[in-house]
Parts: C-alpha cells; sequence; structure tokens
C-alpha cells in the first residue's frame, strides 16, 4: 500500500493516509498558508513524502532581517 505524509514545518506530521489526490491538495494548501503572512503557519516549509520519499517540498524564500 502507498503511504502519503505531509510534514509542516514545526507542526510536524498533518497528513498521513494513501490518498494521493488528497495528499496533493493538502501540499498545495499548506504551501499557500506559507506564503500567506497573515497564517500561523507563515514561513514554514512543507514536504510531502511517498513511501518515505520525498516527492514534493516547498521552503519559503529567507528574509533579510535589518
Amino acid at each position: 500500500m502507498t503511504e502519503y505524509r505531509l510534514v509542516v514545518g514545526v507542526l510536524g506530521i498533518v497528513f498521513d493516509e494513501d490518498s494521493e489526490a488528497e495528499a496533493k491538495r493538502q501540499f498545495d494548501l499548506f504551501v499557500q498558508k506559507s506564503k500567506n503572512a497573515r497564517s500561523a503557519e507563515a514561513g514554514t516549509s512543507v514536504t510531502l513524502f511517498k513511501n518515505h520519499e520525498i516527492i514534493r517540498e516547498y521552503h519559503p524564500p529567507e528574509t533579510s532581517r535589518a
């Protein structure tokens, strides 16, 4: 059985099921949340695994602080 796992920044594992379509939908959702400065997940990395191998990942751009 194929297993999909989504890991979001400090939240940890937020999805762990066998639905590829739902895994990709959740990945896209959390990437959008990471890009939204007003979101609790703002600026977090998002990684999607398929059977323990990374298949998609998002890392927010680093911002320089003065």
